[in-house]
């Protein structure tokens, strides 16, 4: 996992969320794949690579879902 910690948007919805922590995860399932998301259950000082994560999906808008990433 990669992984940084976001301080700043532009987007005042996003603004409203920060700092918050966005990473790319390669999936056990299909190596090579890499999934971005948002890495949830831990603070941004918390997360280190190598930490096992599940994916859940939030519809952000109607018929829009997304990854999440929680940290297990």
């Amino acid at each position: 996992m990669t992984w940084i910690v976001v301080h700043r948007s532009v987007d005042p919805v996003w603004q409203e969320r920060v700092p918050f922590v966005t990473g790319i995860v390669e999936i056990e399932e299909q190596k090579g794949c890499f999934i971005p998301g948002i890495i949830l259950g831990r603070t941004p000082a918390d997360v280190q690579g190598g930490m096992p994560v599940k994916v859940e999906f939030e519809e952000t808008n109607p018929g829009v879902v997304v990854p999440r990433w929680r940290v297990q």
